[in-house]
């Protein structure tokens, strides 16, 4: 059934509504969809209330449909974004309730709409999927005299020969392999030594986002999965791996490390699980202290949904 649709910024969208009546409509600038009116009253048998992901945006009415003109850039209305090696894809759920009032119902019903788009097309499109990468040298001012530089880099296997400068696109089966070292020319930085004292991952650049997942604090690993390749709190680097993760919003994620520097005569080294004494031990008021970060990292298919995907040719 053809349907046109005027939008608010002076658009006219001319499409057809699918079998169970629901429309999407992929641009390389914003994403139109929504549901017949007819459809939902038949399923509900009366008034419905439509909420559009995380309901900050709202669901607009038209005498036949309930539809939402969302950004293909990342927005605040909750499109939720995922990467592949070759495709991304764009989805908006529309939840839909009954406004009749009862104590129990099982008819609500959420409706999945879907875009995606060949990375090459949005790249062409000038749609900011590909993000630059963040490999952080941040510089720390030691005894007031010495200006020393922490790093954190995100290599490709345990050999630690080929470090990423573009943004991954990794499976959940893959392994990442971090070394966060200390780089100076000054012979004066070879008896100091590096600590990493807690690591965690934010979908945003920001390592203060409200949303972290920590995986080491106070030294010690609390992820199942992490573990120590080269000693930490005993030399001028460390390298740690950890199995590969996503984020509460599927988003590209950050993975940032905060990191003291200890001198010859300190003790870095952690007892693990950390013992109270820890937390005044590693009071970094009076510490040179810095924050790496690397990122950012897409999460993709996992390598049997992508044997799947060939096998099936979807």
């Amino acid at each position: 059934m053809p349907v046109l649709l005027y939008l608010d910024n002076f658009i006219l969208l001319l499409f057809y509504l699918s079998e169970k009546g629901t429309f999407s409509h992929c641009l390389n600038k914003f994403i139109v969809g929504g549901v017949a009116k007819n459809f939902l009253v038949e399923y509900f048998g009366g008034n419905v209330t439509v909420v559009l992901n995380n309901g900050r945006c709202p669901v607009a009415e038209s005498k036949t449909l309930y539809y939402f003109n969302v950004s293909s850039y990342p927005s605040h209305c909750g499109t939720r974004k995922r990467v592949n090696w070759t495709h991304i894809e764009l989805s908006n759920n529309l939840t839909v309730t009954t406004t009749q009032k009862q104590i129990i119902t099982r008819q609500d019903l959420r409706i999945v709409l879907k875009c995606i788009f060949p990375r090459i097309y949005l790249r062409k499109a000038l749609t900011p999927v590909d993000q630059d990468w963040i490999s952080s040298h941040t510089v720390v001012e030691y005894n007031a005299s010495q200006i020393l530089e922490v790093s954190m880099s995100l290599y490709g296997d345990d050999s630690f020969m080929y470090n990423y400068t573009s943004p991954p696109a990794l499976t959940p089966d893959d392994i990442l392999f971090f070394e966060v070292a200390l780089q100076s020319q000054n012979s004066f930085t070879s008896g100091l030594i590096l600590d990493v004292v807690s690591c965690w991952a934010t979908e945003s650049p920001d390592p203060q986002d409200a949303t972290k997942g920590i995986f080491l604090r106070d030294g010690c690993p609390i992820d199942m999965t992490f573990q120590w390749l080269l000693g930490n709190g005993v030399g001028p680097k460390s390298r740690f791996a950890l199995q590969m993760f996503h984020m509460p919003l599927a988003l590209p994620f950050y993975v940032h490390c905060l990191t003291r520097i200890c001198s010859p005569d300190e003790d870095c080294t952690t007892e693990c699980p950390a013992k109270l004494y820890s937390k005044v031990r590693r009071d970094l008021r009076n510490t040179p202290s810095a924050v790496v970060s690397a990122g950012p990292l897409f999460i993709g298919a996992s390598t049997d949904a992508v044997k799947i995907q060939r096998k099936f040719n979807v």
